[in-house]
């Protein structure tokens, strides 16, 4: 009979199970403009590994950068217009002999409605202008977490739709 004294120690068990790992993100990439797709990356098609902020996929962009074009030069009118305004009511001011008995009158008389109507033009095509750079930013479609990919569901040459569905993709940061 051989005879052993206990002793405290730890020891790893081994347990051999089986189940699912689930993405705690997954999506829909997704066009936010239309447009003719260009370039694909090789990291979107399915099994793909991508990072945050790379470009997966790049639309014609060149009636956007049109729309860009179009908003600068209207912006540039509309900054015209209102330093025009400006000057023309501190002139009306200046040449002003005779006061206006009415509080619109001398609203007019000063231009000032006039100047504020230049001042909300302004800033509208300011406005077009901030929404057509947007629009030309949105033409390049970008990973929003580092992920793979499930599906690919475009390809060079098709045209996408806003809202239609580019690819299924998930998050690798954590499962459940």
């Amino acid at each position: 009979v051989d005879i052993v004294d206990l002793q405290l120690r730890n020891y790893d068990v081994w347990i051999d199970s089986y189940g699912t790992a689930e993405p705690l993100t997954r999506t829909e990439l997704v066009a936010d403009v239309s447009g003719k797709v260009m370039r694909v990356s090789p990291n979107i098609r399915a099994g793909a590994r991508f990072s945050a902020g790379e470009i997966l996929v790049e639309l014609d962009d060149r009636d956007f950068q049109v729309e860009v074009n179009i908003a600068e030069s209207t912006a540039a009118e509309a900054e015209v217009r209102y330093l025009q305004e400006l000057a023309e009511a501190e002139f009306a001011s200046q040449q002003w002999n005779k006061q206006p008995s009415g509080d619109a009158a001398k609203l007019l008389a000063l231009r000032k409605p006039q100047v504020a109507a230049a001042e909300a033009g302004l800033k509208a095509a300011k406005a077009r202008l901030a929404r057509a750079q947007l629009d030309l930013e949105r033409t390049k479609i970008r990973a929003p977490f580092d992920g793979k990919v499930l599906t690919q569901n475009i390809d060079i040459g098709q045209v996408v739709s806003p809202s239609q569905t580019i690819a299924s993709i998930y998050s690798t940061d954590v499962v459940e």
